[in-house]
């Protein structure tokens, strides 16, 4: 009889009366129920959104194995046991574009394009457009991850006087994308 009382605790999840029964970290918390005073406001709602695609996105990792398992890795070498808390992180924090380094570039092809780019979990990818001052796109395509930081090299000569807006958007594994411009003029 004991170990049925037990076993069914441990599976004791959601609201009943005045409290709210949460599964966190192996243990169960408890806590009182939130009173709701007001409507929410549209940036309460919103942010309810996001944590509801959040929590979509990390049961859609926890359904295939090979996602799951990339998560579950970084779980264990952070210390953390939960899964699905570190999916959904990564989800509702995207990456950060921090510095386009044009310091080598000269508008000739091979010049490097440097990028610092970083997520609280894996910048997947950087994608760099070039486009001139009417807006045209004269190159784009996918930066490398060097040692340190991205690097992207150059495929068109830009002719003298051009000038040019150089935008790197960095992706997660979440599919979060962010980007970060900078003016240039040959």
């Amino acid at each position: 009889m004991k170990t049925e009382i037990s076993d069914s605790l441990n599976n004791l999840r959601g609201r009943m009366g005045k409290w709210v029964y949460r599964r966190f970290d192996g243990n169960i918390v408890v806590a009182r129920r939130p009173k709701i005073t007001a409507e929410p406001t549209a940036a309460q709602i919103q942010q309810q959104k996001r944590f509801t695609r959040a929590a979509s996105y990390a049961r859609a990792v926890f359904k295939d194995p090979a996602r799951k398992a990339v998560y579950a890795d970084a779980a264990k070498a952070a210390g953390r046991s939960t899964v699905f808390a570190l999916a959904m992180g990564d989800y509702l924090k995207p990456p950060v574009v921090e510095e386009i380094d044009l310091t080598g570039y000269s508008g000739r092809i091979g010049n490097p394009i440097g990028i610092a780019a970083s997520d609280d979990f894996e910048v997947t990818g950087v994608k760099v457009t070039i486009r001139n001052a009417a807006g045209t796109t004269l190159e784009e395509g996918p930066a490398t991850k060097g040692d340190i930081d991205w690097v992207y090299r150059g495929k068109t000569a830009v002719p003298t006087n051009e000038n040019l807006t150089i935008e790197a958007e960095a992706s997660d594994r979440a599919g979060n994308q962010r980007t970060l411009s900078e003016a240039w003029h040959a």
